[in-house]
């Protein structure tokens, strides 16, 4: 049957999604190692509160972990109480409750290492159950509509140098919508990956339900400008370069046949790690941005603070050097290529399938 007969939207969404449930469910241990890399600076000092009942022969403690707006020493004796037990609350330097620093990541595999040997195996899935419930929208948003919208500017536009750079315009458009409709769903991802083991998605809601108690419900878009920063460059630099690569692969062809469904995935798979690998390198500093918004959950009670991309940048590059704004560089590309390249090649073998039926 002539290989250019189209398919429905329907049969695109099924080529997105099949592809989309593969992808999430290798690439998520990459993500959650990326993401407690890029996160952990946040994580290293955590102030520790002590209740004491102090006397001058002894000290029994009661110890919490709220975050506390400064650190230092500080006391506060508490009155109607005897002098030899008086309760004092107690901030002390030396009580800063520092992260096992065995439990630090040095590196995507040293990561892997200590999520396994820590928290267990199946913890390398940390946020699969957001990710593939993202997936399914965000997949039929942006594949069908980038599809969608590129043969439209084909059918319709007759400019061959508006046709070429139209990957990069379309596939920034296809991005920022499905980005936007999808941003609630990424930032309880985002959280949940970036804890360790013991705090699972209940309690990440429970931090999101009284985010959206004291900031509002516009609160769960919170990284959106930031997401967007990081996607839609991302989207545009990754589509031109995949069309790109595609036609100059196809060139370079000697056979005139159609291409079988073996071939789309060849060409789909090379043309997509590649393309993908570039703007994921490039976009790195949006996506360590991007993720120290998101999972920063001391400003979850401001209302008025809005955190911005290029503020945080800065802030990352004057703290840790500019190597800081690339943490987590490795697992990023060590995800994007192979899920690029899997998702795409899916996708069309998908659809020429669909066309052979």
């Amino acid at each position: 049957m002539d290989k250019t007969i189209p398919i429905t939207p329907v049969q695109k969404m099924v080529s997105a999604c099949s592809g989309a449930l593969i992808t999430s469910i290798l690439v998520t241990p990459l993500d959650v190692v990326k993401t407690r890399l890029q996160s952990q600076t946040l994580n290293q000092r955590v102030p520790k509160i002590a209740f004491c009942y102090a006397s001058p022969l002894s000290v029994a403690c009661i110890d919490t972990y709220p975050t506390v707006p400064h650190r230092g020493f500080a006391a506060c004796r508490l009155k109607g109480h005897s002098t030899s037990c008086t309760p004092v609350l107690r901030i002390c330097a030396s009580d800063f409750a520092v992260e096992d620093a065995n439990k630090q990541f040095k590196g995507t595999w040293d990561g892997v290492v200590k999520i396994v040997r820590n928290e267990g195996f199946t913890k390398l899935w940390k946020g699969l159950s957001p990710t593939l419930l993202m997936q399914i929208p965000a997949t039929a948003i942006y594949y069908v509509g980038y599809d969608h919208m590129r043969d439209f500017i084909k059918l319709n536009v007759n400019d061959p140098n508006i046709d070429k750079f139209s990957p990069l315009i379309v596939g920034s458009l296809a991005r920022t919508c499905a980005a936007t409709c999808i941003s609630p769903i990424e930032l309880i991802r985002t959280r949940v990956q970036s804890t360790a083991a013991g705090t699972g998605l209940s309690e990440v809601m429970s931090g999101v339900a009284k985010m959206v108690k004291n900031s509002g419900a516009s609160s769960l878009w919170r990284g959106l400008s930031p997401t967007l920063w990081r996607d839609v460059p991302f989207s545009g630099i990754y589509w031109m370069g995949y069309e790109s690569i595609k036609t100059s692969i196809l060139n370079q062809r000697s056979e005139e046949a159609p291409l079988t469904p073996s071939d789309e995935f060849e060409l789909a798979f090379v043309a997509g790690a590649l393309s993908g690998s570039i703007a994921a390198v490039l976009t790195t500093p949006f996506d360590v941005a991007k993720t120290r918004i998101q999972v920063d959950s001391s400003n979850d009670t401001l209302v008025n603070r809005k955190p911005r991309m290029f503020d945080i940048m800065k802030s990352i590059a004057r703290n840790e050097g500019i190597g800081g704004l690339f943490t987590g560089l490795i697992p990023r590309v060590a995800k994007v290529a192979p899920s690029c390249a899997i998702m795409i090649s899916s996708y069309e073998v998908g659809k020429a399938l669909f066309r052979e039926d």
